[in-house]
């Protein structure tokens, strides 16, 4: 570790040429909320940040690697260069950086409330995405072998994730050629509950949001009647889950299915696969010519 003199004249201690420790991880914006209504706007924030400064108490050769928006206060990082932190893996990127409001309760609880512009967002969909495609590959295809032999899977999501459990229904009907069912996370205890028993593959599609807690009570009944269950979300349940299937964190919820659908094709793409398919199959030639020559013809007649 070295010494410098910074523009202003003052002793800083400059990072160490090969750092120890790297951080990787994220930087915010937070606009806080105390439990007396007074706020703090614009707060600099993240896990990359203070996991940094943290471990800088400790450690002289810290390194940070993180992407830092335009609207990113250009002096922090100067500043934590000064005390010694290397900052040459902050990238810099196009766009906002990831905003959020932090409200803390007088209990001492505090939530977070994504705000970041719906732009940012999309954009960095596109890396979660191929995060998320390069981690469930494996536990996917271990999953669609296990499951091959069932004839019948259900899949469970509520709010968006509603319109990603059919998704996955459908890709059965499609690939593997296998009944998916899908259905409300709450709407299962009155129904597909009564069918359900030992061994059943049920998916459950919960990423961090409004349903995850609804969705983790489902689970414990899931475990209590001994299925097979299946859970996609970004954060990991509190109790015993059967299969976790881990999306990438990032996306508010509105924008989880994005991610939660793409384990989802891996899994019928696996489960064709392991069920000696290889690609899209009717049953004979004369059956695919029936099926293109009625349903997908063009129809003409009057209107009504």
């Amino acid at each position: 570790m070295q010494m410098g003199t910074n523009e202003q004249g003052e002793t800083s201690v400059l990072p160490a040429a090969r750092p120890r420790l790297i951080v990787v991880g994220n930087l915010t914006i937070d606009d806080v909320v105390l439990p007396d209504g007074t706020t703090q706007m614009s707060s600099v924030g993240g896990n990359s940040l203070y996991t940094a400064l943290g471990a800088r108490l400790w450690q002289p050769g810290i390194g940070l690697v993180t992407r830092r928006g335009e609207d990113f206060p250009r002096d922090l990082t100067a500043m934590l260069h000064s005390l010694g932190v290397a900052t040459d893996g902050v990238v810099d990127i196009p766009g906002p950086t990831v905003r959020n409001w932090v409200v803390y309760e007088s209990s001492g609880e505090r939530h977070w409330i994504y705000r970041t512009p719906l732009e940012r967002e999309c954009s960095y969909g596109v890396y979660l995405a191929h995060r998320t495609l390069e981690e469930v590959q494996e536990p996917v295809r271990n999953l669609a072998e296990q499951i091959a032999k069932h004839d019948w899977i259900t899949f469970l999501g509520a709010g968006p994730n509603l319109a990603t459990a059919h998704f996955g229904a459908a890709k059965l009907f499609e690939g593997p050629q296998k009944l998916g069912v899908a259905t409300n996370i709450e709407e299962w205890a009155h129904e597909e509950y009564f069918v359900s028993g030992a061994g059943t593959p049920v998916f459950l599609i919960a990423p961090s949001g409004a349903s995850f807690d609804r969705a983790c009570e489902i689970l414990s009944e899931l475990n209590f009647i001994g299925t097979q269950p299946v859970f996609i979300s970004d954060t990991r349940p509190p109790i015993s889950h059967g299969t976790f299937i881990p999306i990438a964190m990032g996306l508010s919820e509105e924008f989880s299915p994005l991610l939660a659908a793409l384990p989802l094709s891996l899994f019928a793409f696996y489960l064709s696969r392991a069920a000696g398919q290889e690609r899209f199959e009717f049953a004979s030639p004369e059956a695919a010519l029936e099926h293109y020559g009625t349903i997908h013809r063009v129809t003409q007649g009057e209107p009504a």
